[in-house]
């Protein structure tokens, strides 16, 4: 297809709850696709949103949405982690892998959304809706899960939660960072084969 995966910015959100992260119930947490598996446990509720970015250079800093996200919050945490951090993840130029949510979710796609893109001279790799498994951040979230819930370990408050999990995001190697992204070849190929079915990564 002719991109290069290097300049590529890989950004998504994910909910993290003080027990475990928010749908996780099994997940591949290396790339030797080692199991490990969290129980579910009731721990009063309390939950972070989390949004993260990589390429193959390094990750932005985690951010952490503590309200309902609308095109213009969106445009924030783009501004603050596109603009100035593309630069140093990606190997020059870059692509930014929009996180398009469920079914393209109107806050991603708004018109304030897409100005804003436009007006700042961003390029939008084409991404289609409903497509995890094409996303190596839902791998790197399984990273960042098996460091933060390891040994069974639960959280008193969202700050504690924060707290760990930014530590634990900063941790993550270089290597693993281009391992992932070079992945991409091999998931668009599979995807092909299953006719957009779920597979196995």
């Amino acid at each position: 297809m002719g991109k290069k995966w290097d300049d590529v910015i890989f950004f998504d959100e994910k909910k993290f709850s003080l027990d475990e992260p928010n749908d996780f119930r099994y997940f591949w947490y290396d790339l030797r696709k080692e199991k490990e598996i969290f129980s579910k446990l009731t721990f009063g509720g309390g939950s972070v949103m989390v949004w993260g970015g990589f390429g193959t250079e390094g990750t932005n800093p985690i951010v952490f949405v503590q309200c309902r996200m609308n095109s213009e919050s969106y445009v924030d945490i783009s501004a603050d982690n596109l603009l100035t951090e593309a630069p140093l993840i990606t190997s020059g130029g870059y692509l930014f892998q929009q996180y398009n949510g469920q079914d393209n979710a109107s806050v991603y796609v708004s018109q304030t959304s897409k100005s804003w893109f436009d007006a700042n001279f961003v390029k939008l790799l084409d991404w289609p809706a409903r497509s995890p498994d094409l996303n190596p951040m839902e791998y790197l979230w399984g990273i960042l899960a098996h460091e933060v819930y390891k040994n069974g370990i639960q959280y008193q408050n969202n700050q504690e939660l924060m707290s760990s999990s930014e530590k634990a995001w900063i941790k993550i190697s270089k290597n693993v960072l281009k391992e992932l992204s070079n992945s991409m070849t091999s998931r668009l190929i599979k995807v092909i084969e299953k006719k957009g079915e779920i597979i196995s990564y």
